[in-house]
């Protein structure tokens, strides 16, 4: 089994995605989403850029990978709502409320 490195952090999630580095999974406990991504000295030493606030992206991959990540994240959150159930609302076409 592959080692991952596991992170909460959402924007360095998206920042190792620009990067080119593969979402290996993620998984969602009390609406926190864990990303997981492979224990590499290419995922550490980009981890250290980030926090180092030396690392540089492509912003254009940067704001995909950040719009990829918030779908990944609203995928579990369908899957842990539970469902509601919405009445339908009739529309009544001889409504005098406001009328005199």
């Amino acid at each position: 089994m592959m080692n991952t490195i596991p992170t909460q952090d959402f924007y360095c999630s998206a920042f190792l995605v620009a990067s080119g580095i593969e979402l290996v999974s993620s998984s969602q406990d009390n609406y926190r989403t864990t990303f997981e991504f492979p224990d590499t000295e290419q995922t550490r030493n980009a981890v250290k850029r980030y926090y180092d606030l030396t690392a540089t992206v492509n912003p254009a991959a940067y704001g995909n990978a950040i719009r990829n990540l918030k779908s990944v994240v609203h995928s579990h959150s369908s899957l842990t709502k539970p469902k509601l159930n919405y009445v339908a609302q009739h529309k009544e076409t001889n409504c005098s409320i406001g009328q005199r």
